[in-house]
């Protein structure tokens, strides 16, 4: 088990500074492990990291491959996430109030239709309180239509 953690450790810290190109802490090994166990967490439950040795010592349901992956896929989707917000924060919070109010005047307008009715109906009350939260999902909600639309 140790032996997978310090190997885990260190695929997160590989995949963090070559593949993610984030020269990030390089703190002890333990922290990238820790850190790597919540997303196993995420994936497997609260004995993540017990589901997924005993996956790569067995070699079941895809053995320490599946695992690798499940954890660049959380790694990915969480540096994205953090990525999207960041942007988000730092455009929203350098616009004046009417600048803000012409953007989500702008958004409603070019993607309205592709919200739920509720947040456009009136004067957009919905919208305007819960406007950045919209951004961050906007990405998202994109992708899913993009793949419905593929099927």
């Amino acid at each position: 088990m140790e032996a997978f953690k310090h190997f885990l450790s260190q695929f997160f810290r590989h995949v963090e500074n070559k593949v993610l190109r984030i020269q990030a802490f390089q703190g002890h090994a333990s922290y990238d492990g820790a850190r790597c166990y919540n997303l196993l967490k995420k994936e497997y439950g609260s004995d993540g990291h017990k589901t997924a040795f005993e996956m790569a010592r067995t070699g079941i349901q895809g053995g320490l491959y599946e695992v690798l992956k499940k954890i660049a896929s959380h790694m990915a989707k969480d540096y994205a996430q953090n990525e999207i917000s960041g942007r988000i924060s730092h455009f929203w919070n350098a616009l004046s109030l009417n600048e803000k109010f012409a953007v989500i005047n702008e958004y409603a307008e070019k993607y309205g239709h592709l919200l739920p009715p509720d947040f456009t109906e009136g004067s957009a009350v919905l919208l305007k309180m819960k406007f950045t939260k919209v951004l961050e999902e906007h990405p998202h909600m994109i992708k899913r239509l993009r793949e419905t639309s593929r099927v």
